[in-house]
């Protein structure tokens, strides 16, 4: 089966696929919280990934102890999560790489990104 004719059988999971300004909003400034204050340390290449880990989950928590904004546990871990994946890994897509059912993850563009579970493409509501 050619890719046109697997895209255009696309299936969309459920959940929305617009991000909260506000939450990016604070993603984006606890990232370069961060990233300005471990610098040449993410590059480090004597430093092991779980050390590098650490630091980062630490920083992670100070910076959000700053905020004052409300968030949920799960708003604050989804958050937590999407900043350590930015930092450490392969950002958005991080999650998808990870899971052993995904055989292809497709980035098309900033908001169009695709995976194949079992054979079927389907839409993710991952963007960078």
């Amino acid at each position: 089966m050619s890719l046109t004719k697997r895209l255009h059988e696309v299936r969309t999971p459920a959940g929305p696929s617009r991000r909260d300004p506000v939450l990016d909003e604070l993603r984006q400034k606890i990232h370069h919280h961060l990233i300005d204050e471990l610098g040449p340390l993410l590059y480090d290449r004597r430093m092991s990934e779980d050390d590098l880990r650490v630091r980062v989950q630490d920083q992670l928590q100070k910076a959000l102890a700053k905020e004052k904004a409300p968030l949920s546990a799960a708003d604050k871990a989804q958050l937590v999560q999407d900043v350590s994946d930015d930092i450490l890994g392969y950002g958005p897509i991080d999650r998808y790489l990870k899971e052993s059912e995904i055989t292809e993850v497709m980035v098309n563009g900033p908001h169009s990104i695709y995976v194949e579970r079992a054979g079927k493409i389907e839409t993710v509501p991952a963007q960078f």
